[in-house]
């Protein structure tokens, strides 16, 4: 495991999850995120930081390709002259992508909760869900982004099964 900046894998990029948009008078304005809670370092894997090796090789190569007509902004997932994709357009592009996958059409932002539901099914103790999601409280986490599912409820009768007979 890594430390390095906080990333989404390879398709969207650092500033859907970790940035708001505002539509200002001339155009999209990026804000920080709403609480000190936002900012933070979360631990990413091999692939990820994989991933991320090689969009930072692309960025060098198109920034050196642009010229002084790059933006450097720094973003993953940008067009090729660095400025930032609009996010309507990255909507239609995850439509299109859930499309030609064959995915059920759920929303880019439904992505946190599927996110931090398989945190939580795969045993993720929640407080590290909540950190990694930047919410100052758990409650936030449980409440709003994680979902029970049927075999989340079948786990916890057979813990109880097995707590039962322990103690017989």
């Amino acid at each position: 495991m890594h430390t390095d900046p906080p990333s989404f894998y390879s398709l969207l990029g650092l500033f859907l999850l970790f940035y708001e948009f505002d539509r200002g008078e001339k155009g999209y304005i990026i804000k920080a995120p709403k609480s000190e809670a936002g900012i933070r370092d979360i631990a990413i894997g091999d692939e990820v930081l994989d991933e991320l090796r090689q969009a930072r090789a692309q960025y060098m190569m198109d920034a050196f390709t642009y010229g002084t007509g790059f933006q450097n902004l720094g973003f993953v997932v940008r067009q090729a002259d660095g400025s930032p994709y609009k996010p309507d357009s990255m909507t239609q592009k995850w439509e299109r992508f859930l499309e030609e996958s064959g995915l059920p059409k759920i929303r880019l932002h439904d992505l946190r909760h599927s996110n931090a539901t398989a945190l939580i099914q795969a045993g993720v103790n929640p407080r590290v869900v909540q950190q990694r999601l930047g919410h100052s409280d758990v409650s936030i986490t449980l409440n709003t982004y994680t979902h029970v599912l049927p075999e989340m409820d079948a786990a916890a009768a057979e813990k109880i099964d097995t707590i039962m007979l322990k103690q017989a």
